[in-house]
Protein backbone atom coordinates (compact mmCIF):
# COMPACT_ATOMS: atom_id res chain seq x y z
CA UNK A 1 0.00 0.00 0.00
CA UNK A 2 1.42 3.37 -0.50
CA UNK A 3 1.14 6.66 1.31
CA UNK A 4 -1.68 8.71 1.63
CA UNK A 5 -1.81 11.69 3.19
CA UNK A 6 -5.57 13.97 3.43
CA UNK A 7 -6.19 17.10 5.53
CA UNK A 8 -9.09 18.26 6.15
CA UNK A 9 -9.70 21.40 7.94
CA UNK A 10 -12.38 21.26 10.36
CA UNK A 11 -14.63 24.15 9.56
CA UNK A 12 -17.64 23.49 11.46
CA UNK A 13 -19.32 20.13 13.35
CA UNK A 14 -18.64 17.06 12.15
CA UNK A 15 -21.90 15.42 13.17
CA UNK A 16 -25.51 17.30 11.50
CA UNK A 17 -27.78 18.09 14.44
CA UNK A 18 -29.64 14.91 13.64
CA UNK A 19 -26.97 12.81 14.65
CA UNK A 20 -25.59 12.05 10.71
CA UNK A 21 -22.11 12.47 10.44
CA UNK A 22 -21.62 15.74 7.96
CA UNK A 23 -19.37 15.43 4.82
CA UNK A 24 -15.56 16.65 5.57
CA UNK A 25 -14.98 15.52 1.78
CA UNK A 26 -16.50 14.93 -1.52
CA UNK A 27 -18.37 11.81 -2.59
CA UNK A 28 -17.05 10.05 -5.76
CA UNK A 29 -13.39 11.24 -5.58
CA UNK A 30 -10.75 8.07 -5.75
CA UNK A 31 -10.11 6.50 -2.75
CA UNK A 32 -13.51 7.39 -1.20
CA UNK A 33 -15.95 4.86 0.38
CA UNK A 34 -19.00 7.28 1.36
CA UNK A 35 -17.80 10.13 3.66
CA UNK A 36 -14.46 8.01 4.83
CA UNK A 37 -11.15 7.13 2.76
CA UNK A 38 -10.88 3.34 2.13
CA UNK A 39 -7.96 3.03 4.39
CA UNK A 40 -7.75 0.23 7.36
CA UNK A 41 -6.98 3.05 9.86
CA UNK A 42 -7.81 6.10 11.35
CA UNK A 43 -6.24 8.91 12.45
CA UNK A 44 -7.77 11.87 14.64
CA UNK A 45 -5.76 15.03 15.66
CA UNK A 46 -7.12 17.26 18.49
CA UNK A 47 -5.34 20.43 17.72
CA UNK A 48 -6.71 23.99 18.51
CA UNK A 49 -10.00 24.64 19.26
CA UNK A 50 -12.98 25.76 16.34
CA UNK A 51 -12.75 29.52 15.40
CA UNK A 52 -9.77 30.42 17.96
CA UNK A 53 -6.05 31.29 16.59
CA UNK A 54 -2.84 28.96 17.27
CA UNK A 55 -1.84 31.94 19.25
CA UNK A 56 -4.92 32.36 21.43
CA UNK A 57 -4.81 28.78 21.85
CA UNK A 58 -1.38 28.72 23.11
CA UNK A 59 -2.31 31.57 25.77
CA UNK A 60 -4.91 30.47 27.45
CA UNK A 61 -3.91 26.97 27.79
CA UNK A 62 -0.52 27.85 28.96
CA UNK A 63 0.72 26.75 31.44
CA UNK A 64 -0.99 23.27 29.97
CA UNK A 65 -1.46 22.22 33.72
CA UNK A 66 -5.11 21.67 33.65
CA UNK A 67 -8.30 21.86 31.28
CA UNK A 68 -8.82 24.94 30.46
CA UNK A 69 -11.85 25.00 28.38
CA UNK A 70 -14.32 21.98 28.83
CA UNK A 71 -15.23 21.27 24.64
CA UNK A 72 -18.59 18.84 24.66
CA UNK A 73 -19.19 18.92 21.05
CA UNK A 74 -15.29 18.28 20.23
CA UNK A 75 -15.77 15.15 22.58
CA UNK A 76 -18.99 14.03 21.00
CA UNK A 77 -17.87 14.15 17.89
CA UNK A 78 -14.46 12.52 18.32
CA UNK A 79 -16.52 9.86 20.05
CA UNK A 80 -18.17 9.21 17.57
CA UNK A 81 -16.21 8.83 15.16
CA UNK A 82 -13.48 6.49 17.38
CA UNK A 83 -16.75 4.44 17.56
CA UNK A 84 -17.43 4.41 13.84
CA UNK A 85 -13.78 3.41 13.27
CA UNK A 86 -13.93 0.76 15.52
CA UNK A 87 -17.74 -0.57 14.39
CA UNK A 88 -15.77 -0.64 11.09
CA UNK A 89 -12.77 -2.84 12.38
CA UNK A 90 -10.00 0.09 12.07
CA UNK A 91 -7.08 0.44 14.29
CA UNK A 92 -7.81 4.19 15.44
CA UNK A 93 -5.02 7.05 17.22
CA UNK A 94 -6.05 9.89 18.25
CA UNK A 95 -3.25 12.89 18.69
CA UNK A 96 -4.10 15.34 21.32
CA UNK A 97 -2.46 18.69 21.50
CA UNK A 98 -2.08 20.54 24.71
CA UNK A 99 -3.77 23.32 22.76
CA UNK A 100 -6.99 21.42 22.30
CA UNK A 101 -8.05 21.83 25.70
CA UNK A 102 -4.95 22.65 27.05
CA UNK A 103 -3.73 19.15 28.83
CA UNK A 104 -3.40 16.44 26.85
CA UNK A 105 -3.58 13.64 29.33
CA UNK A 106 -6.33 15.30 30.96
CA UNK A 107 -7.76 15.54 27.98
CA UNK A 108 -8.11 12.07 27.28
CA UNK A 109 -8.99 10.94 30.65
CA UNK A 110 -11.69 12.69 30.07
CA UNK A 111 -12.69 10.72 27.24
Amino acid sequence: MGNARLTIPYRGPLFHPSGKLRSTVRRGSSGMVGDLIATPFTVLRLLTPLKMSYEAAKKQAEPYTKIVEELPEMRRDTSELVKKAVEENRQTYVLVNNRSKGNAPLTIQAF
